[in-house]
């Protein structure tokens, strides 16, 4: 495959929307199924080593140079349950030099009964199996060995799982070679991990007397120059592993470490991968001085939900922008990762430029996959595959008449340039794992390409009056919240706005708001009551909605101004599925209506609310190519 992610659009297609668009609905052709992944994952070999330490050992049974090292068999197991390790690991044949000689050499015996010498490198083994046993962990699954390298369907399919792999070990272990060689980069590492940087009153960190600015930055540099930062894959399996992925860092003898942060095995750092991240992102956004380390810190290391506050890719104001947002605290607008995720692939290094689709689709954790092997033989480049899987998975884009972009000049650009400009902004209905949220939930679902745009199903609103509250419970809410908290004050704001609906005739609308939601809606729907009784107490404007040409009130969403009836009715597209445990809310604008009835909608904005409906109100509706 063809990467072809430097080029324009325009040079990739000669400069059409109508060829793209071709390209596009050719390579959704190519599809497989998530299940079969699904299943393979249930079925996982892993090596098990709970009989290491006083199982079987011998001598020189396989030809090997390392004949004088005590033998260590694994059997490589099948389908059985329990706690694991998935390890993460920079692919070699040797060593690097000053690591010392491996303690065992290692075989595995595959399920038939033969014994073959492992192509994993024996050191790592023998630390690997340190870890596992230190947390009381008896399995290991790492890909060289459990995944049949001689099998292509295997493989293939492997790979397209490792998402699962990763997210559902016990622990996952990240591999370095480096080796922290003195007590002063010991203590500073320790420092950045376990004193948060304060922010004197700032939103941004500082880190004016704080600490040794040279020495951690001279620590960072060194772990950081492991060649696994660099790997494409390793990105993945961190980004998939997320709080379970620790780091295994060597350290020179005689130094003096803090057991409660870096553990117990003898010569060895365990890290955890998410804290290590966020220190260095915060570290590194407080910093200063040494531009251009910190920017070398970053490309490897920056944390999603810190970075994007402030200087992520789509966090500007402009189109986009939440409507209705729950809270006046200043929360940034966020992107989804995805286009995090892309940029930072596209900065590391894998073997074929193909594989950096799947490892895109299991970092966003896609359901629709594509099937590489046909795409890359028909020749296709990786941006309009890209571009496919972006928009296949129910992506939220920016129409492209927000962006100023006329179709001429839309596609001058790389495919890179192209998703941030229609990169659309989110303010989900909480204040904390925002960004979790949106790159798990905040997605059309039931999705089709059609040569008109991206087909969806959904509710369709109307908002319209707002819900009038008197002098009287203005005054009420603002004495509650002298002595409360928002959210111990929710329950009894949502008894006032059922209350209020109620004396204004809308006591069906009341009742749902009271209904027990079990099931996996809960949280959802929760999630939405929270944000509107929010949005009440810090006066924000709530108004009524209809379904489209409809009159009964079953929807309430919160609008950023008091102001009177805006002269034309906002329209929103609401839509949720269980099954996928995909959710949008978002104010759209009209527009033609398509054959079979299909409505022709343009996202403008998020907005927050809560909303009741049945099947029998849903419609199809389509968001047109955003190139067009």
């Amino acid at each position: 495959m063809d990467n072809d992610t430097d080029l324009a659009l325009s040079e990739i297609n000669g400069g059409s929307t109508s060829s793209l668009v071709k390209q596009i609905m050719e390579i959704r052709e190519h599809t497989i199924s998530r299940k079969r992944m699904e299943e393979w994952a249930k079925r996982l070999r892993f090596l098990d080593i709970s009989g290491v330490g006083d199982g079987e050992r011998r001598r020189g049974s396989v030809n090997s140079q390392s004949d004088d090292l005590p033998e260590r068999v694994l059997p490589l197991r099948i389908n059985e349950q329990g706690k694991r390790v998935a390890i993460s690991w920079r692919w070699m044949v040797d060593i690097p030099l000053g690591q010392g000689p491996a303690t065992y050499r290692y075989l595995v015996r595959k399920p038939g009964g033969q014994l073959q010498r492992s192509t994993v490198p024996d050191l790592l083994f023998d630390r690997a199996i340190k870890f596992a046993q230190e947390h009381e962990i008896d399995r290991l699954w790492i890909d060289k060995e459990c995944i049949n390298q001689n099998n292509e369907t295997d493989k293939t399919t492997g790979t397209q799982a490792m998402d699962i792999v990763y997210r559902e070990s016990t622990l996952s272990l990240g591999i370095l070679w480096v080796v922290v060689q003195s007590q002063t980069q010991l203590d500073c590492l320790s420092k950045l991990l376990s004193e948060r940087i304060p922010h004197k009153g700032s939103e941004e960190p500082r880190l004016v007397g704080w600490g040794p600015v040279s020495g951690i930055l001279d620590v960072l540099r060194l772990i950081l120059s492991d060649e696994r930062w660099e790997r494409t894959w390793i990105f993945q399996e961190d980004h998939c592993a997320s709080s379970r992925m620790h780091l295994l860092v060597r350290h020179a003898p005689l130094l003096r470490k803090d057991r409660k942060i870096f553990g117990d095995i003898p010569g060895e750092l365990q890290i955890r991968c998410d804290k290590f991240r966020r220190a260095a992102t915060e570290f590194c956004v407080a910093c200063d001085e040494a531009g251009e380390y910190v920017a070398d810190i970053l490309a490897k290391v920056r944390q999603y939900n810190i970075w994007n506050k402030s200087y992520g890719v789509g966090t500007d104001s402009g189109p986009g922008d939440s409507q209705g947002s729950a809270y006046d605290d200043g929360l940034p607008r966020l992107p989804a990762s995805s286009l995090s995720i892309l940029l930072d692939i596209k900065e590391r290094k894998n073997a074929k430029v193909e594989d950096r689709l799947t490892i895109f689709a299991n970092c966003c954790q896609y359901l629709a996959r594509l099937d590489v092997r046909p795409l890359t033989k028909a020749r296709y480049g990786l941006s309009a595959c890209i571009l496919c899987l972006y928009l296949l998975n129910g992506e939220i884009f920016s129409g492209l008449s927000q962006r100023s972009q006329d179709s001429e000049n839309i596609l001058n650009c790389s495919v890179y340039d192209f998703l941030e400009r229609i990169s659309f902004k989110f303010d989900p209905p909480m204040r904390d794992f925002r960004l979790s949220y949106i790159d798990r939930h905040c997605r059309f679902h039931s999705v089709k390409l059609t040569p008109e745009g991206v087909e969806t199903v959904g509710w369709l609103w109307e908002i319209g009056e707002e819900i009038a509250f008197t002098s009287q419970n203005r005054r009420d809410i603002r004495h509650h919240l002298e002595y409360r908290s928002l959210s111990s004050s929710r329950p009894w704001g949502l008894r006032l706005l059922r209350n209020r609906l109620t004396k204004l005739g809308h006591w069906q609308l009341s009742e749902y708001l009271e209904r027990d939601n079990d099931g996996p809606s809960q949280q959802f729907i929760e999630g939405m009551i929270n944000a509107v009784v929010d949005g009440l107490l810090q006066n924000k404007t709530l108004r009524l909605a209809t379904i489209y040409r409809n009159s009964r009130h079953l929807g309430i969403f919160i609008m950023d101004s008091n102001d009177i009836e805006p002269p034309k009715p906002t329209i929103a597209f609401t839509s949720f599925s269980s099954k996928e445990q995909k959710f949008v809310s978002i104010e759209v604008k009209r527009g033609r209506t398509l054959a079979g009835g299909r409505q022709a909608l343009r996202a403008r904005s998020w907005i927050n609310g809560v909303w009741f409906s049945s099947r029998k109100y849903m419609k199809t509706c389509v968001f047109p190519w955003p190139f067009e």
